[in-house]
């Protein structure tokens, strides 16, 4: 029996928390980023917000100010299926650049941006590969 639902990734809770105060310290930034009903329940624009009002910078990988990512720097993305095309290259950008990618996602082993990703936030929940209403990944 599993000790956690999301065995044996972290618990998502603490995956994040030890990631942001890794930021912190490092007085690095956060990218955010999400697409589909992923980025509807990260409410991205909301997060980045929040995570500025506690201290740190935090962009939006789609604002027209956001400023270069660097290796100090994290990248999270949410992806449900685990994949879509505009997300893989983000990822791919992001680790070419020497940053840390944390991937939120419910499929955590079939999406194409497991490929990319630093760490693995997995969140069991039902997504748009596993509804059957045949809805395939894209970007």
């Amino acid at each position: 029996m599993n000790s956690h639902p999301t065995d044996p990734y972290p618990p998502p809770l603490d995956l994040l928390l030890t990631e942001l105060t890794g930021v912190s310290r490092r007085s690095a930034r956060v990218f955010l980023h999400g697409v589909g009903r992923a980025g509807l329940m990260l409410k991205v624009k909301a997060f980045a917000m929040r995570l500025f009002h506690l201290g740190l910078s935090s962009h939006l990988v789609s604002d027209v100010t956001t400023p270069p990512i660097s290796s100090p720097d994290l990248l999270i993305a949410s992806a449900g299926p685990g994949g879509f095309s505009t997300v893989d290259v983000i990822f791919s950008i992001a680790k070419s650049c020497g940053a840390k990618v944390v991937l939120i996602t419910a499929q955590s082993e079939r999406g194409s941006c497991v490929k990319h990703t630093t760490d693995m936030c997995y969140v069991p929940a039902q997504t748009m590969a596993s509804d059957g209403g045949g809805a395939t990944e894209k970007g």
